[in-house]
């Protein structure tokens, strides 16, 4: 039997809200946009599956199922022959690691594909919402890690221009187009291998202040700045190693020697250009910084972006009527 009246469903949209502790749980609908594989942590043989579940706000949260609750999914979805799965999980756990994601625990309940109203209603909306179908099919084709594909996509949506009037402390996303590379800005510095992080130089010792170690590993890594531009306006944005290789199609150990061989910078940067696609989303640190600096960069899906600017317009028109 399914639960009629038993539960109460939180938006995922509002999870970032909730207390996570071991004393509140949430119960959430949603449908399963990705299924990655079942897996078993080494530590205690626990088998654990990471599921990614949207709602009608088109915000995705990720879930991990625990043990029993592996099969149980299994089983479930390979005895459903729909094309869309509903899950109605009740008391879940929040946590936050990074980002704020659920697991289940003692008391959660699953249901996979509920005959009820609520997973009705939550399935048509699906069905006939040509953005949040877009959406599940870039979360299984973008080629990303859980973590960034979630980011991203949950990233709020801007331009140039309003993002440099917006407030910080959430991620920004936006569609731009690369137009020059500043060669002159690139800085070629010793990295901690752990975190990332600029080796600081203190009396002979290297310290990253970041991991709190002394002498750590390090490796060489790279920034610089670039200009992309959108329909609202230009920006200078500042952009890291993992960056630079993605936009540039190449290693930092290639980039470092044409930097060192060539030294006519006009040369030097009609070359880099020569690599560059023709637009990319970007999404931004979410720290209030003094430049504006990328945490990630990934392709565009044209037809996900084509369909929400639709459902955009098509909420505005309905909102004016």
């Amino acid at each position: 039997m399914y639960p009629e009246t038993l539960y109460k469903l939180v938006s995922l949209q509002s999870i970032e809200a909730c207390n996570y502790n071991d004393t509140n749980l949430l119960d959430i609908l949603g449908i399963v946009v990705h299924a990655g594989k079942a897996f078993v942590c080494n530590d205690d043989a626990t088998r654990m599956q990471e599921v990614v579940v949207l709602d009608r706000s088109c915000v995705a949260v990720r879930l991990i199922l625990m043990n029993q609750f592996v099969s149980e999914y299994e089983n479930e979805v390979q005895q459903s022959a729909g094309q869309y799965n509903t899950l109605l999980a009740c008391g879940v756990y929040v946590r936050k690691m990074n980002a704020y994601f659920l697991i289940t625990g003692r008391y959660t309940r699953l249901f996979i594909n509920p005959n009820n109203v609520d997973a009705s209603t939550l399935l048509d909306w699906f069905v006939c919402d040509n953005f949040a179908k877009r959406k599940m099919k870039w979360f299984n084709n973008c080629g990303l890690s859980i973590n960034r594909a979630l980011s991203t996509s949950n990233a709020i949506r801007t331009t140039i221009a309003s993002y440099k009037r917006k407030r910080k402390g959430k991620h920004y996303r936006m569609v731009g187009r690369l137009i020059d590379i500043d060669v002159d800005s690139f800085t070629w510095y010793d990295a901690c291998t752990f975190c990332g992080l600029d080796i600081q130089h203190v009396s002979e010792h290297m310290i990253c202040s970041n991991c709190n170690k002394e002498k750590p590993p390090t490796t060489i890594s790279v920034s610089g700045y670039m200009t992309i531009l959108d329909s609202t306006g230009t920006m200078c944005v500042k952009l890291f190693t993992k960056q630079i290789e993605f936009i540039l199609h190449s290693t930092k150990a290639k980039l470092k020697h044409m930097f060192d061989a060539v030294h006519d910078r006009v040369l030097l940067r009609a070359e880099l250009l020569t690599r560059v696609r023709n637009a990319y989303i970007f999404v931004f640190h979410p720290l209030h910084l003094p430049a504006y600096i990328v945490d990630y960069v990934t392709y565009v899906d044209w037809a996900e972006e084509c369909a929400y600017l639709f459902k955009m317009r098509s909420t505005l028109n309905v909102r004016q009527q």
